[in-house]
């Protein structure tokens, strides 16, 4: 029986500079406020250093719908772009957004919970499809994210910094890859020099060396997988990023229906 699949989706919270305020609009309640703030470092539960750049949203605000939600539960929707009940706009500092709240128990509870300081973060759900990795001597990662997918925004009293659907092994292993360009990839010893490799993992024997021919692949790790098509059961097996963000996609896409 195979474990279960780490999940692509990572979450960000902005506490500080989220600048929350109310406004009463003609007919109803409205919110806004800075969900992200670009070029501010962020200790990511204690893995690595993460920064936003400027710009990075350009291609998801383009192309993407985005949902408001609260504390990033999907049965607690305030706003979606697509129905013009929420706004998003980048800026040389970050992201803003104004949601025009609906006129429901939630809606008026949030609403509520904002003006009496209860409620005073942002926070947003991602996937990212830029990033660039370095590691100074002392081992320690830092991260800058260039461009990402954002599927929801939330609002929410408690940070999340999820750490977890990032491969940190992964990223060592590709960056010590760049490093010695005389690596061999051919041969893995996995209880030797090669242990920390992403294709190897003590918790899963049975893990399979991934035959997908796309360029994130051969660096060795599938979560970077860059087939936009990919069917490959060895690249899947390896926690394929492409096929994790589809699943996680289509859940969503679900539970939004009901």
């Amino acid at each position: 029986m195979s474990k279960q699949k780490k999940q692509s989706r990572e979450l960000r919270t902005t506490i500080q500079g989220s600048q929350l305020e109310i406004r009463q609009a003609q007919g109803g309640r409205t919110l806004a406020g800075r969900c992200v703030v670009f070029n501010q470092p962020a200790n990511i539960g204690g893995a690595f250093l993460e920064t936003i750049a400027p710009s990075s949203f350009s291609q998801t605000l383009r192309e993407d719908d985005q949902i408001m939600l609260r504390d990033h539960r999907s049965e607690l929707l305030l706003g979606r772009r697509s129905a013009g009940t929420l706004t998003l706009s980048q800026d040389q500092i970050g992201v803003t957004f104004e949601v025009s709240l609906p006129d429901t128990e939630l809606g008026r509870d949030t609403y509520e919970n904002v003006r009496l300081g209860n409620l005073r973060g942002c926070s947003f759900g991602f996937l990212v499809r830029d990033d660039e990795w370095s590691q100074d001597a002392a081992g320690n990662l830092t991260r800058l994210i260039k461009n990402v997918q954002c599927f929801e925004v939330t609002l929410t009293s408690m940070p999340a910094y999820d750490s977890t659907s990032v491969d940190i092994r992964s990223v060592r292993a590709r960056l010590a890859k760049r490093d010695d360009d005389s690596g061999d990839d051919d041969d893995l010893d996995c209880d030797d020099a090669d242990a920390n490799d992403p294709r190897c993992d003590e918790d899963d024997e049975d893990r399979s060396v991934c035959t997908c021919e796309c360029d994130g692949c051969k660096q060795g790790s599938c979560v970077d997988c860059s087939n936009a098509n990919c069917e490959s059961e060895d690249c899947l097996a390896n926690r394929c990023g492409v096929m994790e963000r589809n699943m996680h996609f289509q859940l969503i896409t679900r539970r939004l229906r009901r």
